[in-house]
Order: structure tokens, then sequence, then C-alpha cells
């Protein structure tokens, strides 16, 4: 799901936050479309996805569910 972009790619996004997984730090924002960008700064590559394939993935999740159906895949939470 969604489509990662070379690191020569130009893209205007706006910056909207940052994490750390592992030894890896990304940022997170908007392309001026609005589509989810999230950037890996030690590849330089962005990666984006379309809200139709947000919403798929959410679902599939089950962010529909009660949360006393919480799966695998929410860790419980």
């Amino acid at each position: 799901m969604g489509k990662v972009h070379p690191s020569a790619t130009l893209m205007l996004w706006n910056h909207a936050g940052t994490a750390k997984s592992g030894g890896n730090q990304y940022e997170f924002g908007f392309a001026m479309d609005g589509t989810p960008v999230v950037l890996s700064e030690s590849s330089n590559r962005l990666w984006t996805i379309s809200w139709r394939e947000l919403l798929d993935m959410a679902i599939a999740a089950g962010v529909d569910l009660p949360d006393s159906a919480a799966t695998a895949t929410d860790g419980g939470q």
C-alpha cells in the first residue's frame, strides 16, 4: 500500500511531526493536495498513501469494532 518515491522527488509538503523507530527518524506531513507524507531521514525518500488506502487499512485493522473486540492488530489497546 502507498508509494515510495525516489530520493530526488520534488514535493511540496507541510511538516506535521516527527517520530523515531529503532535507529531511524521520520517526518510526517501532508502534501499540498492533502495527501499524507512520511519522509525517512536516513534515505531521504518519501512515502505517500491515498486517503482511500488509509481508510481501507483502518477498516481492516478493526476501527469499526467495539472496544470489547480488541484484536492482535491493535495490541489490545
